[in-house]
């Protein structure tokens, strides 16, 4: 009797011991698979809302600046464009400089708007150049919010809009980005060049090596997540310059902590094929090239001339 007695109570600590270790295997697979849910949901790849965040900061206006209105002699035309069949209706500037062979096609920062770059389209203009300059989508007097996909659709536009409303051909438009814009122009590069669409050079001022690189040297934390779970688009600007390319200018700021040169624009120029330029403005910062204006503006003149020059 005692024996058997004895018996069931093993048989019962057996079977509770086994419910147990059952219960913990599947505590441990839930929280292995919350552990992979949360890796996941919080990549860049799958957590649009905070990188959209992090990355836009748009001025939205109902008029622009008057100050744009003429610069340098040369009148303004407004323009309004869509971007693809579905997509919001987008607002730009046109400044066509009579007897220019080039239109510089100019895809701004992150921030603000267009009319934050007065001096820079004013610069363009004095070398000769035409110049059209548009806002992405919830900038500035364009509808929509600014996504990463949407503006890679916002700068098709743009270039389309040159193409065939104005028909521009691809070999007189020059594109120029701007700090995230760079990352636009190459990707719009690396599209009209997959449509037979050789265009005329390309300018790429304060600009990144990849978006997925500049992030991993802001936050080390992002080094746990591969290249596939950054963003999509990616926006390397070093895979596109190490391929072939149009005559390419790369203007940089020596001092800009925002997106260091020596880690960005340098090394984008030393990957780079010919033909390549390099300007470098040993006082100026992200963007803000007021202290070595006359440098930069020469850089820039210099660039564009020589592709009429070589056309």
């Amino acid at each position: 009797m005692t024996m058997t007695k004895s018996k069931a109570t093993s048989d019962r600590r057996a079977v509770i011991l086994r419910l147990i270790r059952r219960f913990i295997i599947v505590v441990c697979i839930l929280l292995f698979a919350a552990l992979i849910c949360a890796y996941l949901l919080f990549s860049p790849r799958f957590n649009s809302k905070l990188v959209n965040m992090i990355l836009f900061h748009p001025n939205q206006q109902s008029e622009h600046d008057s100050r744009l209105n003429n610069l340098s002699g040369v009148p303004a035309e407004e323009v309004f464009f869509k971007a693809g069949a579905q997509g919001p209706m987008l607002n730009g500037i046109i400044y066509k400089v009579p007897e220019s062979k080039t239109i510089v096609l100019f895809s701004h920062g992150n921030a603000a708007s267009l009319d934050c770059r007065i001096d820079k389209l004013r610069a363009i203009i004095d070398s000769g150049s035409s110049v059209f300059a548009y806002d992405y989508r919830g900038y500035g007097r364009s509808e929509g919010v600014p996504t990463l996909p949407g503006l890679i659709e916002d700068s098709d536009a743009a270039y389309d809009y040159l193409i065939n409303e104005r028909h521009y051909k691809p070999e007189s438009i020059v594109l120029y980005g701007e700090s995230l814009g760079t990352g636009i122009s190459t990707s719009l590069a690396r599209r009209a060049d997959q449509n037979q669409q050789k265009i005329k050079g390309i300018v790429l001022e304060s600009g990144f090596a990849s978006l997925e690189a500049l992030a991993k040297q802001k936050l080390a934390l992002l080094s746990i997540y591969p290249s596939f779970l950054f963003t999509d688009p990616p926006l390397d600007n070093v895979a596109y310059v190490k391929d072939s390319h149009p005559p390419l200018l790369i203007i940089a700021g020596a001092k800009d902590t925002t997106i260091p040169y020596e880690q960005n624009g340098k090394v984008m120029f030393e990957q780079a094929k010919d033909p390549k330029a390099l300007f470098v403005g040993p006082n100026s910062s992200h963007n803000v090239f007021s202290l070595d204006f006359a440098a930069y503006k020469l850089a820039l003149s210099r660039f564009l001339k020589s592709l009429d020059a070589s056309n």
